[in-house]
């Protein structure tokens, strides 16, 4: 994560409602501390009870990929920037046909998830 575009949760949340309420195409890339990494182009499905819903196809019942990101208890931060910011390794896994802006939240235990999408 760019530490020198970081926003607030606020704005982080208005960039998560544009998302939701726009159904916006995006590709999710959730790397965990030990090195796995899940990757899904979907939309961001709710963002509610704590915890954020991507999924390939809405609503997730419908039988498509989806996975849940927990929020509510765990400290994070949020990041806005450009993929060209982003490492080599998560620009090589996008088409540029995605998107070119990125909302990054890393949580205190490693875990970090990049929505990359057009706004």
């Amino acid at each position: 994560m760019n530490l020198k575009n970081i926003i607030s949760w606020e704005d982080a949340q208005d960039l998560m409602h544009k998302l939701l309420q726009e159904k916006i195409p995006l590709h999710a890339h959730l790397v965990f501390p030990n090195g796995t990494q899940f990757v899904l182009s979907g939309l961001l499905d709710s963002a509610t009870d704590g915890r954020l819903c991507i999924s390939a196809a809405s609503p997730p019942s419908s039988g498509a990929g989806y996975f849940l990101v927990p929020l509510k208890d765990r400290y994070c931060q949020f990041a806005y920037s450009e993929l060209r910011e982003m490492s080599k390794e998560v620009q090589e896994q996008v088409s540029p046909e995605i998107g070119k802006s990125v909302l990054g939240i890393k949580f205190e235990d490693g875990e970090y998830l990049a929505l990359i999408f057009d706004p």
